[in-house]
């Protein structure tokens, strides 16, 4: 949905992979933990920061869109957060979530901002990362909690 150039089908897409980070959120709360707390912190700060730059950026060139596209911006950065949160011995499903970011700002900035060369080849490449790194991630963080 997000790759087909109209708006209203941008729309959709854009409520699609909300609700998949809203999941995704959920599911890291549930593994949620004090540890490293002092490097989750600094990661979630990092996450904050750019999703604050990212939003200025953005925006002022998101015109009718500018609600949907903040309130996206809010639930995946609050995913990426999440996800450091859940953190214990490993960390790939937080790689796999700031690459998933990295992949939403290519699609914004391209779409708001300025046409990226090999847009599609960045985007989606960086899309499939993100998702591998987080679902095999996930499982980590099922098994290991199996374990205890």
């Amino acid at each position: 949905l997000l790759a087909i150039p109209f708006s209203n089908h941008f729309t959709f897409g854009l409520a699609a992979f909300l609700i998949g980070h809203i999941f995704d959120a959920w599911y890291f709360l549930q593994f949620a933990n004090t540890s490293n707390l002092p490097v989750k912190s600094l990661i979630s700060g990092v996450i904050v920061v750019f999703s604050l730059v990212i939003s200025g950026i953005t925006l002022p060139h998101s015109n009718e869109l500018i609600m949907p596209v903040t309130i996206y911006i809010l639930v995946i950065s609050i995913m990426g957060i999440t996800a450091t949160l859940a953190w214990r011995r490993s960390y790939i499903h937080i790689v796999g979530a700031i690459i998933f970011m990295i992949s939403d700002t290519l699609i914004a900035i391209n779409k708001f901002v300025q046409p990226i060369p090999f847009s599609a080849y960045l985007i989606m490449s960086s899309y499939y990362l993100g998702q591998l790194l987080i679902f095999h991630g996930m499982l980590r963080l099922f098994r290991e909690n199996a374990k205890h």
